[in-house]
């Protein structure tokens, strides 16, 4: 029992444990156990730090944070047969703004308009595409056991890497079934494949075991197109996304429905092969092609250059025929003729993006023509088939075509038919029709003089008497021998036309490909033809410069028709000055060297030449443009020059003509003369 005293001082403690805190100068004051608990934990120390959500707040920052727009790069992939693998090529990457959360579909749509726009010379409408990881994987799943749907924000989560350092790949369907099926062939993918049929697990790609004929033997004849299988895989892929995550009730019964559907749109088992050669698009297997027109022809061996390598060759400007043969034998031992050839100019600043192969090709195809098939005949000379200088021409002219050079439109029609029918009986001669225009005026020079060409007969191995009387049998000899030594130097040529294909397209192809060889079949360059490939960027309309610029552009076609009716002459030596302190010498000394005078090609395809790279009109269907641009401000920058001529820019086909100094026909005539005789080498300006 508590006493009287003790109970007072209870109450007493209660009454004060009930009174407000006392509160200091500060704020307020804390006890002794309040202080001890917030200082070890128990109590509240730190307001919260959780983000206070008003109505519909939380799923805004959400919804930003997903549809957040980041920036990765994409390029381009392709088969190589030298590695057998798929190769990213060099130097084709472009920037892509998505969102992180775009499925594969979103962001091989954009990847695709992208590059449409930016890389049309690397695009085909006639291919479907996939997106690719680095791994060349295509990325409808993240990397991993896990079959998870593939997203960029998923995929940045897993790598590690920022958005700005992750590359994905377009790559065409063909090329991406091409290294599957090669992936699958491997013993590590085969035993894979074997544990897969253990365990009764679906296939990821189903119809890349239909394109692997060797392990299967089933007829391809009765498939849609890749981009309806592509679009059928998805749809497998998403219904084995809900088979992972037990969202279907349906396993088995909808996988064996879409394998049934995959096998009835891309099967049909038979026991003839031979219709599975007709397929187009399927990687592996030989298409044939259509081709109606010259285009189709040059685009297709445009296709066939390897553009992942180069093959470069440094020549001389005005190099001799003889001596660029020699180094083509050469560098195509070292590198290999099948890539893309690059130029390069000794002494010269160019560097060659297509406009000074095309250049190199303009010089070197008509040298062959005069060279080699002089009034469109083989020239008669065994010399030129034992050092390979047919062979070798085939080759140059097979790359020129592949390569937007001019086409070897300097053979004779006779000369063309035995180019592509080789086989011919020798009995069977009597009538001219087998004859070129040469040949017939060398028989017909034997006929009326037998007596004086009698070496010539027996050059071509006639033993009987050479007189009068025997003149039939001299002309069969002859005629025997003339289209023999003919078939046997277009043999040769045809073998260098074998690269890229070309031979077999003529063979299958002769009177498509008979306006590209034939003489005079194509039409040639013209002032009307170059004139309408000028787009000059004029000034507003209404402008006192507009006016200035128009009649610098009628002058410009007044030139050019002009030089086509041959009324003009142009400059046959070049004139010297010194831009250097020691450039005198280097001149004289390379005077010293070659004394023959050069002069330029005073037409209007010498003109296109110098402002493209090419003398012929375009073969492979694309639309040249050549930008005209003017500069009124050259006195302005320079007050104290007098003379200044145009700027020709032959690799982005753009000319910029000085208008102070072009104000009249003839001032314009006299300056765009001089800069055009003298400035036909590559250099800066």
């Amino acid at each position: 029992p508590q006493t009287s005293s003790q109970s007072e001082s209870n109450e007493q403690s209660s009454s004060s444990s009930k009174q407000p805190e006392p509160k200091g100068r500060f704020g307020r004051v804390l006890n002794f156990k309040q202080y001890y608990e917030k200082k070890t934990g128990t109590g509240r120390q730190f307001p919260s730090t959780k983000a206070k959500k008003g109505k519909g707040k939380g799923t805004e920052v959400e919804a930003k944070s997903r549809n957040q727009e980041v920036v990765i790069f994409i390029g381009i992939m392709k088969w190589s047969e030298e590695y057998l693998k798929l190769k990213p090529m060099r130097g084709k990457r472009l920037a892509l703004k998505v969102c992180k959360e775009d499925p594969y579909k979103v962001l091989c749509e954009k990847a695709l308009e992208k590059w449409k726009a930016y890389n049309p010379d690397l695009y085909s409408e006639n291919h479907t595409y996939v997106l690719l990881l680095d791994s060349g994987k295509e990325a409808i799943f993240l990397p991993g056991p896990t079959k998870e749907f593939f997203s960029l924000g998923r995929y940045q989560e897993e790598i590690g890497k920022d958005f700005k350092r992750i590359t994905m790949y377009l790559c065409t369907s063909d090329d991406f079934l091409h290294s599957e099926r090669a992936d699958r062939e491997s013993p590590m993918e085969n035993e894979d494949s074997d544990s897969a049929q253990e365990f009764n697990i679906q296939p990821k790609r189903l119809k890349e075991d239909c394109f692997n004929c060797e392990v299967v033997d089933w007829d391809l004849t009765e498939f849609d197109d890749t981009a309806d299988l592509i679009n059928n895989d998805e749809a497998f892929a998403i219904e084995l996304q809900r088979q992972l995550q037990g969202e279907s009730s349906s396993q088995n019964s909808f996988q064996t429905s879409v394998t049934h559907n995959l096998l009835d749109q891309t099967v049909s088992i038979t026991n003839d092969t031979s219709d599975s050669n007709q397929l187009e698009g399927t990687s592996g297997i030989s298409t044939p092609h259509d081709y109606s027109t010259i285009t189709d022809v040059v685009q297709a061996l445009e296709k066939s250059v390897n553009k992942e390598k180069q093959f470069f060759i440094t020549v001389r400007r005005r190099t001799p025929l003889p001596r660029v043969l020699n180094l083509w034998r050469y560098e195509a031992k070292k590198q290999g003729v099948h890539h893309e050839l690059r130029i390069k100019f000794l002494e010269e600043d160019g560097i060659d993006s297509g406009a000074l192969t095309r250049e190199f090709f303009t010089d070197v195809v008509p040298a062959i023509g005069d060279m080699l098939f002089p009034n469109g005949t083989p020239v008669d000379s065994t010399h030129h088939v034992q050092n390979g200088n047919f062979r070798t021409s085939g080759e140059i002219v097979a790359s020129s075509l592949a390569n937007g050079g001019p086409p070897p439109c300097f053979m004779d029609e006779k000369a063309f038919q035995s180019l592509i029918h080789p086989e011919m009986n020798a009995l069977d001669m009597d009538s001219e029709d087998c004859m070129t225009a040469t040949e017939k005026q060398v028989i017909d020079s034997v006929k009326i003089n037998v007596n004086l060409h009698r070496d010539s007969v027996l050059e071509h191995g006639y033993t009987g008497p050479v007189d009068e009387k025997h003149i039939d049998d001299i002309v069969r000899s002859m005629k025997v021998s003339l289209v023999n030594k003919r078939l046997l130097y277009l043999r040769e040529f045809k073998e260098g036309l074998s690269l890229f294909g070309l031979s077999t397209i003529l063979d299958d192809y002769p009177q498509v490909c008979e306006p590209l060889f034939v003489q005079n079949r194509l039409e040639n360059v013209d002032a009307t033809y170059l004139f309408s490939l000028m787009q000059p960027v004029f000034s507003p309309v209404g402008s006192s410069r507009r006016q200035l610029e128009e009649t610098l552009m009628d002058n410009f076609q007044d030139l050019l028709m002009a030089l086509d009716g041959g009324e003009i002459s142009g400059y046959t030596t070049p004139p010297v000055w010194n831009d250097s302190e020691n450039q005198g010498e280097e001149v004289a000394e390379a005077e010293a060297e070659s004394t023959e005078e050069t002069s330029a090609d005073l037409s209007s395809a010498g003109v296109m030449k110098w402002l493209t790279g090419q003398k012929h009109r375009q073969l492979n269907g694309e639309k040249i443009k050549i930008q005209a641009k003017f500069d009124h401000e050259c006195l302005i920058r320079n007050p104290a020059h007098s003379l200044c001529f145009p700027l020709v820019g032959a690799c982005g086909r753009v000319i910029t003509f000085p208008v102070s100094h072009m104000k009249n026909y003839q001032t314009f005539k006299d300056v765009f003369l001089l800069g055009f005789c003298n400035g036909q080498d590559f250099a800066k300006p």
